[in-house]
């Protein structure tokens, strides 16, 4: 992706759009002044620690159930390689570069509060990594919640590992080279603050929760023009029936299906029905209710983004540092949230696709069966409702919440474990099978208008359909439609309809 040239200043407060642009965009990153003094000044504090050989976990002692063994001061640097490299044991295809610049990213942002005590060499140089596009390999599973992510990261920080430059996988050591970053050793603490956080599942978390959104009002779009192909009522979106039931997503949703159909002849003449089925009129309360639950994630991610994640953490209180050792590193704030976001993502796909069955459907649409002309010869769209039947199984699948098990492990240390990364990982897949089932519906829903009779489109879904058929024309033979899909797909994905629907309506509510 082309740069760029704006730069992200990670300071008081780091938004989930900015770790898309830097992450997708790869806008350049830096340290504020305040925060490089904060670092600096916290650790100071471990140097005192060794001098001391105070006993702090991680630092003087052994991880997990070696918590009672004594390190000695000298061995702590050693320490720290140990850490790395025994705890960089995932398994797996990588994680995508997005994934891991978000989460080079979130990572610097939690550190850099200063309570993990980690240097500011340190972090300069996995900022340096982000900046000059080096990427480092990491296996997507085997995380319990937290460790393994940070363990291959921080290979690379030793030249160790793999790591991708210039779109080729390298050494580790290799890919720091060609980007003229020098290697470093990680000195006490460092090695189990880089690992021991929930930032990795708040990056990936936070990608696929600004997808959800995007998708949401996507998913707006889609059914307002599936609602205009079916000729529905426009009386089941009257804004009394949400005065008397006020959640706010409803009233968003309806406000956003009266603006996308706001003169269309379609919605506006005489319905067809009384009562349409329930996937075409409860539009408003099923959207609406997926976008409250969208933004309950949404305000738990912005809390994890403002927050300090790690074990043990360091305080300045009235000229005394203090060590206080905690829980902050579990992922469970995250993880659950992550959970809640696969219900309303799975919920509108499910919607969806009844939406799309009854485009396809000649009975009911009473339009050409599968939306085609010369059926029987020609198939239509009648496999992509079965591509849209099967992704919306598998989000069945993985909307069940990974959060409500544990399996205990370091020797019953870590008693409790919060699979947070798992969350992540399965939301994110079905946030990807919403996207493609959307673009199933608007293809159909675009085919289906065109076999109407003419008529004066909505305000938003004018727009909608010559962004579709800008992208995909229509279908009068069959052809292949894994390449239609494809497109249209990407369209979603890059924002481009959302934008240009906005452009033309204004913003829609989510």
């Amino acid at each position: 992706m082309k740069k760029n040239t704006s730069k992200i200043i990670i300071g008081d407060s780091l938004q989930i759009a900015d770790i898309v642009r830097v992450a997708r965009d790869k806008v350049q990153v830096e340290l504020s002044a305040e925060r490089e003094k904060t670092v600096s000044r916290f650790r100071e504090k471990v140097d005192s620690f060794l001098q001391e050989d105070r006993v702090v976990y991680g630092i003087t002692t052994g991880v997990g159930p070696f918590w009672q063994k004594k390190i000695s001061p000298a061995d702590s640097i050693l320490m720290q390689e140990k850490f790395i490299m025994s705890h960089a044991c995932n398994v797996g295809s990588p994680f995508a570069e997005e994934i891991v610049r978000a989460f080079l990213l979130v990572l610097v942002n939690n550190l850099s509060r200063g309570h993990a005590c980690i240097r500011l060499a340190t972090l300069h140089t996995v900022i340096a990594m982000l900046n000059q596009g080096v990427t480092p390999f990491i296996p997507q599973q085997g995380s319990v919640g937290y460790l393994q992510p940070g363990a291959h990261m921080a290979l690379v920080l030793y030249g160790k590992g793999r790591a991708y430059y210039q779109g080729e996988l390298l050494d580790g050591g290799e890919a720091m080279r060609r980007a003229g970053i020098p290697l470093l050793r990680l000195e006490a603490k460092e090695g189990l603050s880089l690992m021991n956080n929930s930032s990795f599942m708040t990056a990936l978390g936070s990608l696929a929760l600004y997808d959800a959104i995007n998708m949401a009002k996507c998913c707006d779009i889609a059914g307002a023009m599936t609602f205009e192909a079916l000729a529905g009522n426009i009386s089941h979106f009257d804004s009394r029936l949400c005065a008397v039931r006020p959640y706010p997503g409803m009233h968003k949703t309806a406000g956003n299906l009266n603006r996308l159909l706001a003169g269309s002849q379609n919605a506006g003449n005489t319905p067809r029905r009384l009562q349409d089925a329930l996937s075409i009129r409860m539009m408003p309360q099923v959207h609406g209710a997926c976008k409250d639950a969208v933004h309950y994630v949404e305000q738990n991610l912005q809390i994890e983004l403002a927050s300090v994640s790690d074990n043990p953490l360091v305080f300045e209180e009235g000229g005394e540092t203090v060590v206080v050792h905690g829980g902050n590193c579990d992922g469970a704030p995250v993880g659950l949230a992550l959970d809640v976001l696969a219900i309303p993502v799975g919920e509108l796909a499910n919607i969806a696709e009844r939406r799309l069955y009854r485009l396809v459907d000649g009975s009911l649409s009473g339009l050409p069966p599968f939306l085609i002309n010369n059926g029987g010869l020609n198939s239509g769209f009648m496999i992509t409702q079965y591509t849209a039947a099967a992704l919306v199984a598998e989000n069945k699948l993985l909307a069940q919440p990974v959060s409500v098990d544990s399996i205990p492990t370091a020797a019953g240390q870590e008693d409790y474990v919060s699979f947070g990364c798992i969350a992540a990982r399965k939301v994110w897949t079905m946030v990807a099978n919403l996207r493609h089932v959307t673009a199933i519906e608007l293809l159909a829903a675009a085919q289906a208008l065109d076999l109407m009779p003419p008529g004066t489109l909505g305000a938003g879904t004018k727009e909608a359909y010559a962004a579709i058929r800008e992208t995909a024309a229509f279908m009068a033979e069959d052809r292949i439609l894994h390449n239609d899909i494809a497109a249209v797909s990407q369209l979603l994905l890059s924002g481009e309809l959302v934008k240009r629907i906005e452009t033309s309506i204004g913003a829609l509510d989510y």
